[in-house]
């Protein structure tokens, strides 16, 4: 465990925009998404959606600072305090030297959006990490 930068995810000042819903139930023929679920569109002008059901807050940690992140480098860590599932309904946010373009001039960046639309965002902080030290590699043998 080291201590790295970190982005912290907490409640904004206005406080939490989206409601808390019960427990996932099964996933039931015909619902949009089974319970957990995110899904990431982006459409032809480059503006991102995410619509998801009965998430936790570390799994929506773990979206916006996964593979497609916008935030840079560091790790994305739960600080909200929230313990329950969410939905999250049209989350939309132009992507980092998009925000603000003339083709969709009203979107915000992902953390104005997260700030506006749900009312949580991101500070830099550092954190302890568990990281993965490598201590020597062997290039496998011919056989």
């Amino acid at each position: 465990t080291r201590v790295l930068p970190v982005y912290e995810l907490v409640p904004a000042k206005g406080g939490l925009k989206i409601t808390e819903v019960p427990a996932p139930p099964e996933h039931k023929p015909g619902d949009p998404l089974p319970p957990g679920t995110m899904m990431i569109m982006m459409n032809s002008n480059g503006l991102r959606t995410v619509n998801s059901r009965a998430v936790k807050m570390q799994g929506l940690a773990r979206m916006i600072g996964g593979p497609m992140s916008e935030v840079g480098d560091r790790p994305i860590v739960d600080h909200t305090g929230f313990t329950g599932y969410f939905d999250i309904k049209d989350l939309t946010w132009a992507p980092i030297g998009n925000a603000g373009a003339t083709d969709a001039p009203d979107a915000p960046s992902l953390t104005g959006a997260l700030e506006k639309q749900l009312g949580i965002k991101l500070v830099p902080a550092k954190d302890p990490i568990e990281v993965l030290v490598i201590d020597s590699i062997d290039r496998p043998s011919e056989n």
